[in-house]
């Protein structure tokens, strides 16, 4: 298993998917992609645009330059908050603070760059979309916040949250400790058979052989930084699952 820091393993991915729809995405299951077109007042696009997309808890910057139609793409970013600067001669700073990204997500910030001196610089606070534009798979996200702050029943087991996302049955125990030493929950999705759903930890399955509807290994909720969890129009690397 891949761990981001001696505290916190880097991602975790439930993919609970329910329909063979298949689309092109540039987000990975391990990673976030934030995309966007910049242009100038008139709606020109503006070429060469220096986009810098810092991290604010590791420091680590990101850098791409805008093409020919504006367009910017940071197709693999670690989950995490960013703050994404544009540059470019004779228009002011554009700063974006508070960018969220998360795994299985594609973020779109479209800039309109405004004419002035590269002293200047527009500060723009992000707040959470209201739509998804980028994809077509219905998914809901639990980030570190909520895994740590949300009630969860005595085990802390993470999976007790997943009956709060729309379509889910309740998820209980229905193995004993013998078959079950993880003490996984199972669920449901969408009327769906419970064989159907695919778990993945850092991107690998995580199914039990002999009871394929049980994860085999349960994280220490404190110990994660990011659940998604897709329950209709996956993509194609999120197969393996009904």
């Amino acid at each position: 298993m891949l761990l981001r820091d001696t505290r916190k393993m880097r991602t975790l991915l439930v993919s609970l998917l329910l329909s063979m729809l298949i689309q092109t995405a540039d987000a990975q299951v391990l990673y976030g992609s934030v995309v966007g077109t910049v242009t100038d007042p008139s709606g020109a696009p503006v070429l060469l645009a220096t986009a810098t997309l810092s991290n604010l808890q590791t420091g680590q910057d990101l850098r791409a330059d805008t093409d020919s139609a504006g367009f910017f793409n940071f197709p693999t970013v670690p989950p995490g908050r960013y703050t994404l600067t544009l540059n470019h001669a004779g228009f002011s700073r554009f700063v974006r603070e508070n960018l969220a990204v998360v795994i299985n997500s594609v973020i779109r910030t479209d800039v309109q760059m405004q004419i002035g001196s590269v002293t200047e610089q527009i500060v723009v606070s992000s707040a959470a979309p209201l739509l998804q534009t980028e994809r077509a798979d219905v998914h809901t996200d639990f980030e570190t916040s909520q895994l740590e702050n949300l009630p969860v029943p005595p085990s802390r087991n993470f999976q007790q949250l997943l009956g709060t996302v729309p379509g889910f049955t309740p998820p209980g125990q229905t193995n004993s400790v013998g078959a079950n030493p993880a003490r996984a929950l199972s669920f449901n999705v969408n009327g769906t058979s419970r064989y159907g759903n695919n778990i993945r930890i850092d991107g690998a399955t995580m199914n039990q052989v002999y009871l394929p509807y049980l994860v085999m290994y349960v994280p220490a909720i404190e110990a994660i930084d990011n659940v998604n969890v897709v329950t209709n129009s996956f993509t194609a690397e999120q197969g393996l699952a009904g």
